[in-house]
Formats: C-alpha cells, sequence, structure tokens
C-alpha cells in the first residue's frame, strides 16, 4: 500500500512499484534520478534547495538499516501538490530504500483540528491512521477508531490505558525516552518505529509520531499522535533484505565469476570467483566503460567486442561469447561470458576460464590436420586446401597442379644414420620446399618419405613442370644432419587440374602413378 523505490548510490532510480505512480504519476522514464526528481516535484528553486539540503543532511549522517523520514509538498506529474510523508532506508550496498505515502488528507486533518475541535473529532474517526491523545503519564485520554482496531480492545478497555499495557519493556522503554524528547525540546518527535501487542497476543509493527499539547496559557498537559500499522511495509522490507542477500550469498560460492551490472552500465557485484580468474575487483572495473578499456586494450578488438556486446542486449536474451581478455597481471586468458537478463534491466554475467580447453581443442585440432613430424599439413588438410583451390580455379578459369614427390633411397639413410636422423632429414626437406613454394602453395606429408605439393592458380601445364624441375634441383644440394652430410634425389610426378581430372582422389592418384613411372625411368619428372 506504499509507494517503494530503488535509488543507488549515484542517485539513479532503479526501481519504482505501481502505488509510487499512482501516488505521484511519475514512473522511471519521467524521473531517472535525482536531480530530474527534485526539479520536477519542487519546482521552486527555494524550497528544493531547502529539500536537498535536508536530503544530503539525512544521508551523510545515517548508517545502514536507519530511517531517515521526512515529509515534503511534492508536485505531482498532473500538476497537483501532496504533502508526502518519506522514509528512505540506507542499504549496505549503498542504495537507498524509500517508501513514501500519501499524507496530504492527514496534514490538512491536523490543520482541521487547530480550528475546530468537532470538525477536528469528526475527521480522525475518518482518517485510516490511528490518532491518540495521551496525559503526561502517557495515559489515553482520546483516540480514534483506528487506533482502537489496531490494538484489538474496546474503547471502554483502551481508554485510560498506558502504552506499557500493549508494548514489550523494550518497546516501552523506547516510547518512553521519545516521549521524553519531545516534552523536553517541546518540538514535535520525528517518526518512529516500534512494536505493539495486541489483545490477542499478536504483534504487529507501529510507526508513530508526537506532538506537546499545550493549554491555553502554554503549559504542557499531555501528547497527541498519529500510528500506522506498517507490519506490510516491515515485511517488505524483510524479504527484500533476505533475497538481496540470499542472492548475493548464492552468488558469493558459486565456482565461476559473477558480475552484476546495472542498467547504466555501472557494475553493482563482483564475486570472489571473477576476481580469482581476471584478477579485476570492483574498485578496478566500476562499470563497462572501464571494463572494456583495461580488459581489451587492443581498440579495434575492443570495438568488435564492443558492437557484438550491443548486439546481444537488445533482444535481452540468454547469451554465450568466448573472448580473449587481458587480466590485471597482464595475462590473457579465453573467458565465456554467459549473459542472462534480470526482469528490471539489470544483467548477470557468469565468467568461466576456458583457456586451457582451448588450448587442449587446438591442439586435437591441429593434431588432426597436420603431420606431428614436420608439422606439415597432412592428407586431410592437403584435400581441404585443394578444394578451396578448385572453387578458385573454377572462377579465375585457371588450373591447379599436384606434384607428388618420393625421396629415392630414403631408406639407406636410416639404415645407415638410424631413423632420428631420417626424420629430421624428412623435416628439413619439408622446410627446404615451404621455402621455396608461393605463400599460397602447399606442402603436405603423406607418410613415409612421399609429399604432395599443391600449386593454385596455375596459368600453364609449363609452370608446374618447371616447378617441378625446380624442386628437383634445390633437394639435389646436400644436407646437413647431425654433422653429416646427406645428398638425396627425388622422383616426382604431376597432375593437372582439369586436364587430368576433377577430384582430389583421381589427381593424387594420377600424381603418384606418373611418379611411380618416373622412377621406373631412373628418377625425376
Amino acid at each position: 500500500p506504499f509507494g517503494m523505490a530503488m535509488i543507488d548510490k549515484d542517485g539513479l532510480f532503479k526501481y519504482i512499484n505501481p502505488k509510487f505512480k499512482e501516488l505521484l504519476g511519475y514512473d522511471l522514464n519521467d524521473i531517472p534520478d535525482g536531480k530530474t526528481w527534485f526539479r520536477k516535484t519542487c519546482p521552486d528553486s527555494d524550497y528544493r534547495h531547502q529539500v536537498i539540503s535536508a536530503w544530503l543532511k539525512d544521508s551523510a549522517s545515517s548508517t545502514p538499516g536507519e530511517k531517515m523520514p521526512r515529509v515534503f509538498t511534492v508536485k505531482c506529474k498532473d500538476g497537483s501538490e501532496k504533502i508526502i510523508h518519506f522514509i528512505t532506508v540506507k542499504l549496505e550496498t549503498g542504495e537507498n530504500l524509500m517508501a513514501c505515502e500519501d499524507i496530504t488528507e492527514r496534514k490538512r486533518a491536523e490543520e482541521a483540528l487547530r480550528e475546530s475541535e468537532e470538525r477536528y473529532r469528526t475527521i480522525l474517526e475518518s482518517i485510516e491512521e490511528g490518532y491518540y491523545e495521551v496525559d503526561l503519564s502517557g495515559n489515553f485520554t482520546f483516540f480514534n477508531d483506528s487506533l482502537r482496531r489496531s490494538l484489538g480492545y474496546s474503547k471502554e478497555e483502551l481508554m485510560g490505558m498506558n502504552n506499557r499495557q500493549y508494548t514489550d519493556p523494550e518497546n516501552a522503554k523506547k516510547l518512553f525516552q521519545a516521549f521524553k524528547e519531545v516534552y523536553r525540546t517541546q518540538k514535535p518527535g520525528s517518526v518512529f518505529d516500534h512494536e505493539i501487542i495486541r489483545k490477542d497476543g499478536t504483534k504487529r509493527y507501529a510507526e508513530g509520531s508526537i506532538v506537546l499539547q499545550k493549554d491555553s496559557s502554554g503549559h504542557p498537559i499531555g501528547f497527541r499522535g498519529i500510528v500506522r500499522d506498517i507490519t506490510e511495509r516491515k515485511q517488505f522490507e524483510r524479504v527484500l533484505q533476505q533475497e538481496r542477500e540470499t542472492f548475493f550469498s548464492i552468488l558469493q560460492k558459486q565456482p565461476y565469476g559473477a558480475l552484476l551490472i546495472d542498467t547504466d552500465e555501472t557494475f553493482l557485484y563482483i564475486n570472489p570467483e571473477f576476481t580469482a580468474i581476471t584478477g579485476y575487483t570492483l574498485k578496478d572495473v566500476p562499470n563497462g566503460r572501464e571494463w572494456f578499456r583495461k580488459t581489451y586494450p587492443d581498440p579495434e578488438y575492443r570495438h568488435k567486442v564492443i558492437a557484438t556486446w550491443k548486439e546481444d542486449i537488445t533482444p535481452h536474451k540468454a547469451i554465450d561469447r568466448v573472448w580473449s581478455v587481458v587480466c590485471k597481471g597482464g595475462e590473457i586468458k579465453e573467458i565465456e561470458f554467459k549473459l542472462t537478463f534480470l526482469d528490471d534491466g539489470r544483467i548477470i554475467v557468469m565468467l568461466s576460464d576456458i583457456t586451457e580447453r582451448k588450448r587442449t581443442e587446438e591442439e586435437l585440432a591441429y593434431r588432426a590436420t597436420h603431420d606431428l613430424l614436420t608439422g606439415l599439413p597432412n592428407r586431410m588438410l592437403f584435400k581441404d586446401r585443394f578444394s578451396v583451390a578448385i572453387a578458385q580455379a573454377q572462377r579465375v578459369r585457371k588450373k591447379v597442379g599436384v606434384i607428388f614427390l618420393d625421396l629415392d633411397r630414403f631408406k639407406e639413410v636410416n639404415d645407415m644414420l638410424g631413423h632420428d636422423a631420417g626424420d629430421r632429414l624428412l623435416c628439413a626437406v619439408g622446410n627446404r620446399l615451404m621455402e621455396l613454394l608461393r605463400k599460397t602453395d602447399t606442402v603436405a606429408r603423406m607418410g613415409g618419405d612421399e609429399f604432395l605439393l599443391l600449386l593454385p592458380n596455375i596459368e600453364r601445364v609449363e609452370d608446374v613442370i618447371n616447378t617441378s624441375q625446380t624442386v628437383l634441383d634445390v633437394l639435389r644440394e646436400p644436407f646437413i644432419v647431425d654433422g653429416h652430410e646427406i645428398s638425396i634425389s627425388a622422383s616426382i610426378g604431376i597432375a593437372i587440374y582439369p586436364d587430368d581430372g576433377t577430384d582430389v582422389n583421381a589427381l593424387v592418384s594420377r600424381a603418384d602413378k606418373a611418379m611411380y613411372d618416373s622412377r621406373q625411368r631412373g628418377g625425376g619428372t
């Protein structure tokens, strides 16, 4: 039944309940922050200055959990003015929970009390709040029916009763101190909370105010005030606080990094695992701007990440992304981000360090497509690149050359110098072939001492033949392996796309046969 608003430590309104809008007419679009709120609700500059000063004073002097009650006249969205009772509670997080209640009618009722006793009594009986008058000893001398109902006693039972009879000792002492302070200062007491015990034994929370009553000579004769049942509001505050504590307690213990982002990209919470993964604390990255600047120092990569981020948050759907992140210590990690959107627009980001998993995946992918001895592409990768070369050749109407190369008398090297030397020779051959050919060409090891060369974008068959002869000439130059000078030769066969076939198996088979024929003739091409 109360207007409720959640305001973060930067003065931004994060939540407004329906009752708040019903009371004042404003929603989050109308009053996104405190500055706009004060400007619209207090258009008179002098009064606005007074209200802001009181707010700042309360905020500076209050502690988490302490209530800060104030009453101000507020201009509503429809232009009307209402007297609103605000109670603000600062939370441990620095946010403020503000409850507001329209007390315009009550204030008018209090004004009417001074004008007419009869009218005053009539109005008191019609208002929802409990109204009371007590003597200097705290005994009831008058009360309205709302107060009687809230305590559960009959009118006869309640008349003359003292607050010690419907409160426990602790709350009775609290009330006594409040009345004593009003009597001492002779100033109206600020709103305070206390617990009451109804006749049936049930407990309720009440909120009351105190005003000193005086006779015509100005001598104190008693007190009067308003009492409101705030049990539901107290329960709401308790549930809200419990939910917040439970939420952060869960995130605190999770085995993955957790980050809570406000709608303005302010980072509200970072759990310990987030810091363990990235090295950053909330102080290091208080908002999205600092996060992007520190974790993606390369401008081009940062621009890519931010652009993707903006695309992802638009549909407000759960999203997984993997980005390379520069951690606080300078280490680069592969981080998987999982985005979840809350109903109020805030975002929960879960982080997992998948650096080792990515390395393993890349290692497995490399092993699947490369010869582990020489590091050259294997048959699988050769076929993939062949498919790309064929597609390109079809577009530009060129040829593709395939060269099958087999080292002559390689077995003799293994027999004389050992297999380790033979392996190093194969690596040296692969390196020499790669240095010889173009960057667009591919050198692949098929197994043993057999190699395949892929030459895309060939104008003439003669170009492949010339390259084959150059390869033979280069391989005839001695290799130095383990201090031994090794001279080898090779046999080569070639096949041309599309002259000798249109698929990789046919062309490799054709080049293999041509190589065999060449060896039978004594080597060469």
